[in-house]
């Protein structure tokens, strides 16, 4: 399992016809059944049916635990997933396909979606250059984990498109490893499907419009859209070897970048990106094929949900351990990131119908994969104001994936406690002002630098302290004290003048009466006196804003 990165030796493709007068399936009616075999098993993946069922699992688990995302499943549309060998990509991969599952307690193989019926796997071509897009000439690829039928109704409407775009083509499947990579992970996660399985060559610009109407036509509620690729391939090893220092820090600019336009569903944005960078980006044309249909609307009105992001590198320098979630976030150096491909998992699901306006700002919308990294990017951001001036990092290589949940403009606080409980900084913004990452990064070092409450931080301390982020959504005046609810939410109090003029405010986080075991008339005493009131000060001359707020531990 551990030799998965890179390519290796294609076996040739097995055609298996099944005798004439053995009785055909609906599915074999059309044509004679010929089988697929997968290639990959016994080098990229376990052949060992048990032992690959067992490692999924493990995934998925691992997936569930460590990154979760707020979608439902029947809501999910479209995926993006990497395709390299699942030690490597196998965890980010998971943490994408774990959104089929169904909700609810019990075994993964009692979850599995029973909605989608038809997947459409949009894969790019490593080993043949081609021209369009392949359709395959086989009615089932055979895995370690069984059979899978491919949706002949949707490859003959396909072949018949008037673009002639389709053409089936025999010699393409049995070396190409990014569609079949996804092949156990949708026998995982979806009940009873069929696949379209598509290998999209190189394109021209009216290709892709023509592509995308085609493919509206088999696309319906019960099918879902499935683009693997993988990011940035840096190093000498993939003629793009940009940078010396702050290798991966300088790579994650642009896999950000590339992100960024992917979720904000903007086919110029990407394929201007990947003019200007010539970013070594696989699956750019299944990208744009997928960015197409989703300009049209043809998989509804969807909202992007990054589900986790890292290296091969990383993988690598813990190769012996395995992948722990952790390691995903820690820091490689330079020496061990000399080479590097870039994994990303990306959602596409409809909007909830029942989240209302205001539940759509709060943290709750951001998936652990983002809310893991906003802790460590407090953690980052602390570490590096003691670093030697030379070898400290500017903030925009800081900076996470800019994802559209830490682009999302949020009010935050940072909080810095002791070991013992005890408080060592707190400062924030009730109100947001900038992207949300940004304002962890700038209030992280206020908390830790300007909170005069406290002495400045002093890099002795730094094992010592334990930072933690609360996200908030916009306060929203009361009518009344009693509107307010304890343990629910924030309270801004604020006195005013006769002009109606703040002259003097507090504010408690949603966290700290119930970390203190305050009742409501003790938080407001409490706030009136954190505002330089008299304790029953609260009573007179003023007005309270209460806010929610997601509060994320490191």
């Amino acid at each position: 399992m551990k030799n998965m990165l890179g390519f290796v030796v294609c076996s040739l493709i097995s055609l298996h016809a099944l005798p004439a007068c053995q009785k055909q399936t609906k599915q074999e009616s059309i044509e004679e059944k010929v089988v697929q075999n997968a290639h990959l098993a016994g080098s990229w993946y376990s052949a060992d049916k048990k032992i690959l069922n067992d490692e999924l699992d493990q995934y998925f688990t691992q997936a569930q635990q460590d990154f979760a995302v707020a979608v439902s499943s029947e809501n999910v549309k479209a995926l993006v997933v990497p395709h390299a060998g699942y030690f490597y990509s196998g965890l980010c991969a998971a943490t994408v396909y774990q959104t089929l599952l169904e909700k609810g307690n019990g075994h993964i193989e009692s979850r599995k979606n029973k909605n989608i019926k038809r997947v459409v796997i949009l894969a790019p071509s490593h080993r043949v250059f081609l021209h369009g897009i392949t359709l395959p000439t086989y009615t089932h690829y055979q895995t370690a984990l069984g059979e899978i039928a491919v949706d002949q109704e949707a490859v003959k409407k396909l072949r018949k498109d008037k673009s002639q775009l389709f053409r089936p083509k025999v010699d393409v499947y049995g070396q190409e490893h990014s569609l079949e990579m996804q092949l156990p992970m949708l026998q995982k996660t979806i009940d009873e499907f069929e696949i379209v399985p598509l290998i999209v060559g190189h394109l021209h610009d009216a290709d892709y419009a023509q592509a995308q109407q085609a493919l509206k036509k088999i696309i319906n509620d019960q099918t879902l859209v499935c683009v693997t690729s993988d990011f940035v391939h840096h190093g000498k090893s993939y003629d793009y070897d940009l940078f010396s220092e702050h290798i991966l820090d300088n790579v994650r600019i642009i896999d950000s970048a590339l992100i960024q336009a992917i979720q904000a569903q903007s086919f110029a944005h990407f394929h201007e990106l990947v003019f200007q960078t010539h970013a070594t980006v696989c699956g750019r044309e299944p990208l744009k094929v997928l960015l197409a249909l989703l300009e049209t609307k043809d998989l509804g009105e969807v909202d992007a949900h990054l589900t986790s992001y890292y290296t091969s590198a990383h993988v690598k320098r813990e190769r012996d351990q395995g992948l722990e979630s952790e390691m995903i976030f820690e820091q490689v150096p330079d020496l061990h990131a000399d080479n590097s491909v870039s994994y990303a998992g990306i959602v596409f699901a409809e909007k909830e119908a029942d989240r209302s306006p205001a539940q759509e700002s709060l943290a709750a919308i951001l998936t652990d994969y983002e809310k893991k990294t906003l802790a460590k990017l407090a953690r980052k951001t602390l570490e590096n104001e003691f670093v030697d001036k030379k070898r400290a990092v500017r903030d925009q290589l800081l900076a996470p994936i800019k994802s559209k949940g830490l682009t999302q403009v949020a009010g935050a606080f940072v909080t810095l406690n002791k070991k013992d409980g005890s408080l060592r900084g707190c400062i924030g913004n009730i109100v947001g002002r900038m992207p949300l990452y940004q304002t962890v990064i700038e209030m992280t070092r206020a908390a830790a630098f300007n909170d005069t409450r406290f002495e400045r931080v002093q890099e002795s301390e730094l094992s010592s302290i334990k930072l933690d982020v609360t996200v908030l959504s916009v306060p929203k005046r009361v009518e009344s004290y009693q509107d307010i609810v304890i343990g629910k939410h924030g309270v801004y109090l604020k006195r005013l003048d006769e002009q109606g003029n703040v002259i003097t405010s507090s504010v408690f986080l949603p966290q700290v009466p119930v970390n203190f075991g305050w009742d409501r008339k003790s938080t407001l005493e409490h706030l009136a006196q954190k505002a330089g009131l008299e304790k029953d000060g609260w009573q007179q001359d003023c007005i309270f804003e209460v806010f929610e707020g997601f509060e994320i531990w490191e």
